[in-house]
């Protein structure tokens, strides 16, 4: 079943990958092309993450579980095409990051030892910085939405988001703890 699974996320996120280059001809300036970039970024992490959960954890169990995966990975099909609206996108990846963080706390009682369980209590202390960083984002553009917030906002986006991945590959080596 683990098997099957992981070659349906496989498939999804190749998809929506290329989707995602498709995508490209809809984007005017600068800041959709770094804001692009950053949503590029962010899906290839969460696709690496979501095959390590299926691998090490557990694949969902529940019809709840289901359907917050399903919300999940409408939730990026629908950022993806949000790319030049980035105040759309910033709260489609709160939310996002919101169920992915509820999706982890359930498939804490799915752990067989300590180790799993410490990468998913790793796992929310991260993510939950990641959720905080959109809705500020999403704030600061409702509130003052011109050319120059955005920029900044996405460019600020992309270049936390490096360092942020590196350190949770890296210094804090969650993918290393089970």
């Amino acid at each position: 079943m683990v098997k099957l699974m992981l070659i349906s996320l496989n498939l999804f996120f190749g998809i929506l990958l290329l989707l995602n280059i498709k995508l490209l001809d809809k984007l005017n300036g600068i800041q959709d092309y770094i804001l692009f970039a950053t949503n590029f970024i962010i899906l290839i992490h969460i696709w690496w993450g979501a095959s390590f959960l299926l691998k090490k954890i557990s694949s969902p169990r529940s019809i709840l579980d289901w359907m917050i995966a399903i919300t999940i990975l409408t939730s990026l099909v629908l950022a993806s095409f949000y790319v030049d609206n980035p105040i759309r996108w910033f709260i489609i990846y709160a939310i996002a990051f919101s169920l992915v963080i509820i999706q982890y706390l359930r498939y804490k009682r799915y752990c067989r030892t300590k180790e799993q369980k410490k990468y998913i209590i790793t796992k929310v202390a991260i993510e939950k910085w990641a959720i905080l960083g959109f809705f500020i984002g999403f704030m600061i553009l409702l509130t003052f939405n011109n050319e120059w917030v955005y920029l900044s906002i996405v460019s600020l986006t992309l270049f936390l988001q490096i360092p942020f991945i590196l350190y949770v590959v890296f210094v804090k080596k969650v993918y290393q703890i089970c």
